[in-house]
């Protein structure tokens, strides 16, 4: 099992415990090795691709959150 796979289930089962957004920031400040870091980005990259997530970010340099999107219960 790849750790992109394992970080894209830790990312989906964050956004069901949470319900709302969450700050993208906070959850790559989260990991503890830079493997981590590089597999949890590429993992959001791949969510986006497959439309199961989307990013938002309100304002220039503000925060950028993620939230779920219409394909999140197929992935």
């Amino acid at each position: 099992m790849s750790c992109v796979f394992i970080k894209m289930t830790y990312l989906k089962n964050m956004l069901l415990s949470e319900e709302r957004t969450i700050g993208l920031r906070g959850v790559f400040e989260r990991q503890k090795s830079r493997r981590a870091l590089i597999a949890t980005f590429l993992a959001v990259l791949e969510m986006v691709r497959m439309q199961a997530v989307v990013l938002r970010q309100s304002k220039l340099f503000g925060e950028i959150v993620i939230r779920k999107h219409k394909m999140f219960d197929v992935v």
